[in-house]
């Protein structure tokens, strides 16, 4: 082969990627293992699972419930074993979030980090890197701004009561993550 004819399938392939392939960015992002923050939980599971599987939500003071969606969720990644929703009263998807027991905190963030490195590449968001401490646990994590609206986080929680780490990524409406922080900033 020449270098003339070598150049020309570089530029037809390059003038191809130009037009033809766009790379993904934050607008891509719609979505988290196949379900959509608020949307109506009826889209996606059968009223009587969403019933029968629907708890209180322990990090906000009312008004929100979670639902382990493990069993019927069918767009799994398999590096995470559990899948969780938080659902409003009105049955509306607050929170989608998957986690993976992992056996230390740095293997958990070297975990996370490759993680975050999947979603930087794949739709260009900019992470932010920050730890919260509670008496209870301590969490290490990298979260981006999805739009306006929603927040996507990429965590590892060390839980100093059940003495385990916990890989979770999760995205989050911001009407959840307000309530979130008042429950974490009550009396104060």
């Amino acid at each position: 082969m020449t270098k003339k004819f070598i150049s020309k399938q570089v530029m037809i392939i390059l003038i191809f990627g130009l037009f033809f392939i766009k790379p993904s960015n934050a607008e891509d992002f719609k979505d988290l293992f196949g379900l959509k923050i608020y949307e109506n939980t009826i889209k996606y599971f059968p009223k009587n699972f969403i019933k029968s599987n629907k708890f209180k939500n322990k990090e906000t003071f009312k008004g929100f419930y979670d639902i382990e969606i493990t069993s019927e969720i069918s767009d799994k990644n398999p590096f995470l074993s559990k899948y969780w929703i938080v659902v409003d009263e009105s049955n509306v998807i607050q929170q989608i979030s998957a986690e993976e027991q992992i056996l230390d905190l740095k293997k958990c963030k070297d975990f996370k980090n490759q993680l975050v490195n999947i979603f930087r590449t794949k739709y260009n968001f900019k992470f932010e890197e920050k730890n919260f401490t509670h008496k209870d646990f301590y969490t290490h994590f990298h979260f981006t701004n999805v739009d306006n609206n929603k927040m996507l986080y990429i965590k590892c929680v060390n839980n100093f009561i059940e003495k385990n780490v916990t890989l979770l990524i999760s995205f989050e409406s911001k009407q959840y993550l307000n309530r979130k922080k008042e429950y974490y900033e009550a009396g104060f």
